[in-house]
């Protein structure tokens, strides 16, 4: 699969004249900037097209400040896809991610627009970039690229994209572009004070009686430098909480001295689990999740298990021990 370009995204933008966007679901801060600031940018990206971003789900809750969410239309398994003759997934790895709603835009070319290395090379016209952090930055690029004027809503779509996909521009995949890239959306009007008041003091009170349930039952390997905690159907329930609760929970155990992995497992209605890894340093979680069907990045990667959930806990949380012990660098490496 050649990796393609921004400016391959930008003509077959052009090249359309009805465009939906789309990630896979549950929607994430880089897939919900990505979709809002293609929205915003439209008229200069693809001027003699209509632009609609649409999911198989609602985005959280946390990103409803955003200008421009209530775009964001749902397809539901029983519903007509409009005429489309463009499909852009943004910030997805895998067309399997999606439950239907590929299938449902058959007849139009699909652009592949990710940074995810497990990505599957699906669709017409791809932009892989595996050494940009987020989605975010690619869609800055192709703005770039296209010559077009970034408003506020747009660059605030874009920073809440970057931002969850650096961890607050800690993580390793943050790199000089990626600053840069955030100056020129303060530049167009970002404030990331208010930015940082919306996106991590906005938490509901669901949140942290759910933190304080992960925290009363994190659980450890023997070498103590991986944690993982799981957090049932019945738990959101009593919480009165619902998944976007438990957004950030996979990195609170990284803040642990010596903590290379961490996992959250999160049981779904059908009993399945979804699973998000974190990793620090030396241990590549998007290749451990590629041997349960998922992926994602070498730090930060997502999968689904079957149930039932303790079960698939012990059965991961060991085959986890077993591979971090073939390759936990020597003492004092």
């Amino acid at each position: 699969m050649a990796m393609g370009t921004p400016n391959d995204v930008l003509q077959a933008m052009r090249d359309a004249t009805a465009i939906v966007v789309s990630s896979q679901s549950p929607l994430d801060g880089d897939s919900v900037g990505s979709e809002l600031a293609l929205l915003h940018l439209a008229s200069q990206l693809a001027p003699n097209a209509t632009v609609r971003a649409i999911n198989e789900a609602a985005p959280p809750r946390l990103y409803g400040f955003l200008p421009g969410i209530e775009r964001l239309e749902i397809l539901g398994p029983n519903d007509e896809a409009p005429p489309t003759d463009l499909l852009i997934v943004v910030d997805c790895g895998d067309l399997d991610r999606f439950d239907y709603l590929p299938s449902r835009f058959r007849d139009a070319r699909v652009v592949n627009l990710d940074h995810h290395q497990s990505n599957t090379g699906f669709g017409d016209v791809h932009w892989v970039a595996e050494t940009l952090a987020s989605t975010g930055e690619q869609v800055a690029r192709i703005a770039e690229v296209a010559g077009a004027t970034l408003d506020r809503p747009a660059a605030e779509a874009l920073y809440a994209a970057i931002v969850f996909d650096t961890g607050r521009f800690a993580y390793s995949n943050t790199s000089a572009e990626t600053l840069r890239i955030a100056a020129t959306l303060l530049d167009a009007g970002v404030r990331p004070e208010a930015m940082y008041r919306e996106l991590f003091r906005s938490r509901s009170p669901a949140s942290l009686q759910l933190t304080g349930l992960a925290l009363s039952r994190i659980r450890y390997n023997d070498a103590r430098d991986a944690a993982w905690v799981a957090i049932r159907t019945t738990d959101l329930e009593e919480a009165g909480g619902g998944y976007e609760d438990l957004e950030d929970l996979v990195n609170v155990p990284m803040a642990l001295r010596g903590m290379e992995v961490s996992l959250l497992f999160k049981e779904l209605p059908d009993g399945r689990a979804k699973v998000s890894l974190r990793s620090d340093r030396w241990f590549d979680v998007a290749a451990f999740a590629r041997g349960y069907g998922g992926g994602g990045h070498v730090r930060a990667a997502g999968m689904t298990v079957p149930g039932p959930l303790d079960r698939s806990v012990d059965e991961v949380t060991a085959a986890l021990d077993r591979q971090m012990a073939d390759t936990r660098p020597a003492a004092g490496r």
